[in-house]
């Protein structure tokens, strides 16, 4: 299966808008939430000893914003995930997971969805920011 495949397979369950950015080998879904709200995410292909992935990224607030306090939240937030880690990525506090290609990928909708609207939510209660 190829990333374009796996998007698909997402647009069966998710609602959103999605672009190639070709520069970048990267695509972006722009995610429909509730509430007329949004979360892009970023979708880039990534390798691991010859096994093939789907690594999806999603912004939560810049990484420079962060205190000890923020940290140490974010910290304890991230044991208590089911799905997808929070990580610091190119600058900015991200929240990501990563699929295999070759695996069942019947739960791919549930794990995306889950790191969209955890992202959405975490947004707002480390930064104190609720953007649409």
């Amino acid at each position: 299966m190829s990333i374009a495949d796996l998007i698909a397979l997402l647009g069966e369950k998710l609602r959103f808008d999605s672009t190639y950015d070709e520069a970048g080998e990267e695509w972006v879904l722009n995610v429909h939430l509730e509430n007329h709200r949004n979360q892009a995410v970023r979708v880039f292909a990534q390798e691991d000893g010859g096994v093939q992935f789907a690594r999806f990224v999603t912004n939560i607030g810049s990484a420079s914003e962060f205190n000890e306090r923020k940290l140490r939240t974010a910290l304890e937030m991230n044991a208590s995930l089911p799905h997808g880690t929070l990580a610091i990525f190119e600058g900015s506090l991200v929240m990501l997971t990563s699929l295999r290609l070759e695996s069942d990928l019947s739960q791919a909708a549930e794990v995306v969805g889950y790191i969209v609207r955890t992202a959405d939510t975490y947004e707002k209660l480390l930064f104190g920011l609720d953007r649409a």
